[in-house]
């Protein structure tokens, strides 16, 4: 039977895989989300950013919700390295990795566009 304590044993930081690159872009998803918070002076205040919705006031949202693409790049993030800790498979390991780091790119360019296309910048 696993015991809380086994479970620590097993999700030591140091056994993380690929720790640098899951430090470096959750150190770019709270970059982004601080532009965006630091930037809202500069924003009007709705932005488009839900483009799957009807073209007019559907896509629109208050601007601080600029945040939610780093967030939901975060939560893939800590997902994937979850699920990477019980795998032993470098191969998934890897796919795992690089679709974190794919979600923070994707994250990163919807932000930055969306602040180039209406910020006061």
């Amino acid at each position: 039977m696993l015991q809380f304590g086994d479970l620590s044993k097993m999700l030591t930081i140091k056994k993380l895989p690929y720790l640098k690159i899951v430090i470096t872009l959750l150190g770019l998803n709270l970059a982004t989300g601080l532009l965006v918070i630091f930037l809202q002076n500069n924003l009007p205040p709705e932005v488009p950013l839900l483009y799957g919705r009807a073209y007019g006031e559907k896509q629109l949202v208050d601007s601080i919700w600029l945040i939610i693409p780093s967030i939901t790049a975060v939560l893939a993030i800590l997902i994937n390295t979850a699920v990477s800790c019980f795998i032993k498979e470098k191969l998934l390991q890897q796919i795992l990795i690089t679709t974190s780091i794919v979600a923070t790119i994707l994250a990163l360019i919807t932000t930055i566009k969306i602040i180039l296309l209406v910020g006061n910048i």
